[in-house]
């Protein structure tokens, strides 16, 4: 039987099946399901199952634990959009462990945008060419320092469409 055969029978049962879980708990995603809809509450033999992947972390902290998992922390950092997901939803600020994983993905904006409310760090901006962009835009609103111009350079040179740069180096107010 497979892990995913033992939770629908238990989902189906809409009880806890005591001689399934040993089936169960040999698969991350079954353990979450199963804790979730079947267990309903923190199921601890699960934990370490559960936390090998990043999907399943996020979500067991959000909707199981209901804050914090320390635990699964580095895990969910290694995936770029359960991090900005647990950043936005279960910590509701900073997730620093996560941010360079951030800082180089597709969520980068909504992460500046939702977590660092358009003014980020420092150290969080000169990750990427868009937190230069909006640090120099919202932060310190005119031309960046030489060294974080100079980084920008760079960003533009493996990036050269993208629209945030062009519009940094075209103002006048950055030059």
């Amino acid at each position: 039987m497979t892990p995913r055969e033992a939770y629908e029978i238990a989902r189906s049962a809409g009880k806890r099946l005591p001689e399934l879980e040993n089936i169960i708990l040999t698969s991350s995603s079954e353990a979450y399901f199963y804790t979730r809809s079947v267990f309903k509450g923190r199921w601890r033999e699960a934990e370490d199952i559960i936390a090998t992947d990043p999907s399943n972390a996020f979500y067991y902290a959000a909707y199981v634990v209901r804050g914090r998992w320390k635990k699964a922390e580095d895990m969910i950092a290694t995936d770029c959009y359960c991090a900005c997901q647990y950043a936005t939803f279960v910590i509701k600020g900073r997730f620093k462990k996560a941010e360079k994983v951030i800082a180089v993905s597709d969520y980068n904006e909504r992460y500046i945008e939702n977590i660092l409310k358009d003014k980020p760090p420092i150290d969080y901006a000169s990750k990427s060419s868009l937190g230069l962009y909006i640090y120099a835009m919202n932060v310190i609103k005119g031309r960046l320092p030489t060294e974080l111009h100079n980084r920008m350079l760079c960003f533009a040179i493996v990036e050269p469409n993208a629209h945030h740069i062009k519009t940094y180096f075209k103002s006048k107010k950055y030059q």
